[in-house]
């Protein structure tokens, strides 16, 4: 008697030793990362490339908690924003971060510490609402930690932690057996119209409760459908009067002619195979992970109606998660750049993946199979310098940044004209992170050489950020423009409107 309730007592401290390390396994992984390029986690400093979407987050939250809006906007090639605005995604996404900003104070450490609380707390949530076996918990600590995006974000200012954090929720939704099914599927809701005021295409992901509801489907597939229809309304009319044009090589910009449309996706598909045989693992690692995810939605599909023989719930929710992987990739084809959107197919592919090797009913073998070939698949793309390793610390990345905090005391304010504040970097000629020193009232717009070429006399910004020696600051100097900083060694030149 006494051995067996040993032999019990034994197993719970078990599972109660991995389900603590499920909720902190994000935060070691991540100090994994650094401890092994010699760092602690907070000696992080987010300016990562030359063109970072980290710094637009960055300064956006940076001027919501100074002003509450902008003063200045965030657009690209001088797009149709207004007064005020901000960049391409909705300002709700930031509220974990204005939150904290608040409470703390904003610094390079406040978006990580965000991050990793985030994932923290999602983990949490998973476990508390779940009754899932020690070895679904190592099967997730072990994906979480071959696809190294989910590190890697974590100790980033990208918002991507507070996708997979929903993410992480919503599996734990989809899983609980703690709740009514009515009560689920209110949280369930929840969840998916948080995903997609962060990333608008999770929208797809309201037709779930259809399949946890245990009646009353039709029912459910009404209510889903008129969430989709709100959320899009919602989302493009944000997007009309309170953002920035995002910039896109969309196929949609030449019209519905349905020629082109087909012609636009095909020559966008061959942009995405090329990606994933050269693009290393910035992008190239992005697609393949999207690939292998549905080929083993596909398989697990396959097996389980082999198996049931019906389309029970798992299995359709499986089948979901795959289309919505499908349905992003459509989006890519479409509306995005292929560069840009590599992130964001890795990103549902994620959620897709969770699902997939979350099922107690999908065999070992095949869970082993996803693991070894994401680590494969890892290996070959981590051969060449990426945005996956170049974490980039205080000392190293102060040592080559010229100029930095001198350019904080060039500009003055001035409210009676929007353009007055705004500044036009050039990011063919100078790196973009230098608008981490900017003040947060200046609006910044992204511009590239052969844009400036041609809209050089109709252009509206009071400054113009480029390279000293290019051909651009010398058109702008014979054109009476004022050089209010210059620095020919690092070839930086900021150029005033006169």
């Amino acid at each position: 008697m006494c051995l067996a309730e040993g032999k019990k007592w034994m197993a719970t401290n078990k599972e109660r030793l991995v389900r603590f390390l499920f909720v902190i396994w994000i935060p070691i992984l991540c100090m994994l990362m650094v401890g092994l390029q010699g760092h602690r986690l907070l000696d992080i400093y987010l300016p990562a490339g030359w063109c970072s979407d980290e710094v637009s987050y960055y300064k956006q939250i940076e001027a919501i908690l100074e002003y509450g809006i902008p003063k200045g906007y965030w657009g690209y090639n001088e797009s149709t924003a207004q007064f005020g605005t901000f960049g391409p995604w909705v300002v709700l996404s930031y509220i974990p971060y204005i939150i904290l900003g608040k409470i703390m104070g904003w610094n390079f450490a406040t978006p990580v510490i965000c991050n990793l609380l985030l994932m923290v707390v999602a983990s949490w949530i998973y476990v508390k609402i779940t009754d899932e076996e020690i070895s679904q918990f190592l099967w997730l600590m072990a994906l979480e930690t071959v696809m190294l995006w989910v590190t890697r974000y974590t100790i980033s200012g990208m918002l991507e932690p507070w996708v997979m954090a929903l993410e992480l929720i919503l599996l734990g939704l989809l899983r609980s057996k703690r709740y009514s099914f009515g009560k689920r599927n209110v949280w369930i809701y929840i969840v998916v119209y948080l995903l997609g005021l962060v990333r608008p295409y999770f929208i797809v992901l309201f037709y779930l409760p259809c399949f946890v509801a245990e009646k009353n489907k039709k029912k459910y597939a009404v209510i889903s459908t008129v969430m989709v229809v709100l959320s899009a309304a919602q989302y493009l009319i944000y997007r009309k009067l309170f953002c920035a044009a995002y910039i896109t090589a969309s196929v949609l910009d030449a019209g519905f002619n349905i020629k082109e449309l087909i012609k636009g996706g095909i020559d966008a598909l061959k942009l995405v195979i090329d990606l994933l045989i050269h693009g290393g693992a910035t992008y190239g690692y992005g697609y393949a992970l999207m690939f292998l995810t549905l080929v083993l939605g596909v398989i697990k599909i396959f097996i389980k109606f082999k198996k049931y023989k019906k389309a029970e719930a798992h299995l359709l929710i499986d089948a979901w998660a795959v289309f919505s992987v499908l349905a992003t990739l459509g989006a890519v084809l479409l509306l995005y750049d292929p560069y840009a959107g590599s992130r964001h197919v890795w990103q549902v592919s994620l959620f897709a993946m969770f699902v997939l090797i979350s099922d107690d009913k999908f065999f070992w073998k095949v869970k082993t199979a996803l693991i070894a070939l994401s680590v494969v698949i890892l290996c070959i793309y981590m051969g060449e310098s990426t945005y996956l390793r170049q974490v980039p610390y205080k000392q190293e990345a102060l040592e080559k940044t010229a100029a930095g905090t001198e350019l904080s005391i060039l500009f003055e304010p001035v409210e009676d004209d929007r353009w007055a504040n705004t500044l036009a970097i050039n990011a063919s000629e100078v790196d973009y992170n230098y608008v981490y020193y900017l003040p947060s009232y200046m609006g910044v717009q992204i511009v590239w050489s052969d844009w400036l070429e041609g809209a050089m006399e109709n252009m509206n910004s009071r400054y113009v950020f480029t390279g000293y020696n290019g051909a651009i600051a010398e058109r702008l100097r014979e054109n009476g423009w004022i050089i209010l900083y210059e620095d020919a060694e690092n070839n930086l030149c900021i150029l005033e409107r006169p």
